[in-house]
């Protein structure tokens, strides 16, 4: 059970964020990405637990080889990404059209069949905390591509209150994740791709183990298991940075339907260790671009279940 926060210390939180995230505003586009590196690496110095957990994934993903990334390095990069992500939610353009002429989706047969598939009846997308994710859902709905996306609210209400209007403001969904799956289900009828992050570590409940970089991961079923309920098709996809300022590359995977008739928890395990293998591919591609911070493998197998 979550702490209780005194308001005060919402208020403060709150306050700090918008001021900084005002500021942001005002910044010229190209600073954006040095600002967060330089966040990024005072963020790594002063939080010496997360140094501690990008150490110990960065050793289970490459091992401790000479080809192995330097530790430290890739985890100054990572927080400087996820810092990224939330000046880009503020300094994105407001304006639908201005925001979709600054992404690109290379696959256009990929988008039109993602497409179909949602007037058809809908489809599921495994996303990631990979590059520019927080632009994913909130531009989608730009692309006749709607989402409704599974999350976890902020425990700052204020925060939750600001950064829900950010990421809603073109027609994204949000579905929170404390008992939120029925909600999400209930979207399918509604036109809607269902997006749900896969690269989460699940500590408690129904879970699979799916193989990431070599090492079994605890892994929420969700998104399987709504493609496999309902027989609608599975995607992956990711959001890149193409490397100019507030410029995004939308990479779409090719769908993965349930196989009809084949046993239920086999299928699971099978659609989430499909889409997972790709997404670690897009991690391998350009690792400095995924949340090292995250204990991504905390949970280990107990005696019972197998890997």
């Amino acid at each position: 059970m979550a702490r209780r926060r005194s308001r005060l210390r919402n208020v403060l939180e709150f306050a700090l964020a918008r001021g900084f995230l005002f500021g942001v505003q005002l910044m010229p586009a190209r600073m954006l990405a040095p600002t967060s590196r330089v966040i990024g690496r005072l963020l790594y110095r002063v939080i010496s637990s997360r140094r501690k957990v990008v150490r110990e994934n960065v050793k289970l993903a490459f091992g401790d080889g000479p080809e192995a990334p330097d530790p430290d390095r890739l985890g100054r990069k990572s927080l400087a990404n996820l810092t990224l992500s939330f000046m880009e939610l503020a300094r994105l353009p407001r304006n639908g059209h201005r925001l979709k002429a600054r992404i690109t989706v290379p696959d256009r047969d990929a988008l039109e069949q993602l497409q179909v598939a949602i007037k058809e009846g809908g489809a599921v997308i495994a996303g990631a905390h990979f590059g520019a994710y927080e632009v994913l859902g909130l531009a989608s709905p730009l692309f006749d591509i709607p989402a409704a996306t599974l999350v976890r609210p902020l425990d700052n209400p204020y925060l939750e209150r600001w950064i829900r209007g950010a990421r809603t403001r073109h027609g994204q969904q949000l579905v929170d994740n404390r008992g939120g799956t029925r909600e999400l289900v209930s979207c399918f009828g509604k036109g809607r791709m269902l997006g749900v992050m896969v690269d989460i570590n699940r500590r408690s409940g129904r879970r699979v183990w799916v193989d990431f970089f070599g090492v079994p991961a605890a892994t929420a079923p969700t998104a399987a298991v709504l493609a496999f309920r309902s027989g609608r098709p599975l995607f992956t996809i990711v959001s890149r940075r193409t490397g100019r300022p507030l410029e995004f590359e939308f990479q779409i995977g090719a769908p993965h339907l349930p196989r009809p008739g084949a046993e239920r928890d086999a299928e699971v395990e099978r659609l989430m260790q499909t889409v997972t293998a790709e997404i670690e591919q897009y991690v391998r591609a350009e690792p400095a671009q995924w949340l090292w911070t995250h204990r991504r493998w905390k949970t280990r197998p107990e005696p019972t279940e197998q890997a």
